[in-house]
């Protein structure tokens, strides 16, 4: 999965692609479109969030199993990824 992220969007008086560009050139790739900022803490949880919902449940149709993506924040304001069920590891020697 990609995605297109706009940084610094905190800046607008700075800004040299519009939101609606970005959208735009998001759909043309076809690809999900993110504006953020760290200074105002501006949906960076939920690209990270759905930049590692996406990849483990990529991961799970990969290896045909079924997992259960749940997203909590826990009493530290930690977000918390859980029910993924682990692949089952064979007995034989080796060291993986």
């Amino acid at each position: 999965m990609r995605f297109l992220v706009g940084n610094k969007c905190d800046l607008e008086q700075k800004r040299q692609v519009s939101t609606d560009q970005g959208k735009e050139m998001a759909k043309q790739y076809g690809v999900q479109f993110f504006e953020t900022s760290a200074k105002d803490q501006l949906n960076i949880d939920e690209l990270f969030i759905t930049t590692t919902k996406n990849f483990l449940e990529k991961q799970s149709n990969n290896k045909n199993k079924k997992s259960t993506i749940v997203n909590n924040k826990n009493s530290k304001g930690m977000i918390t990824i859980d029910n993924i069920k682990e692949p089952k590891r064979s007995s034989s020697s080796g060291c993986c």
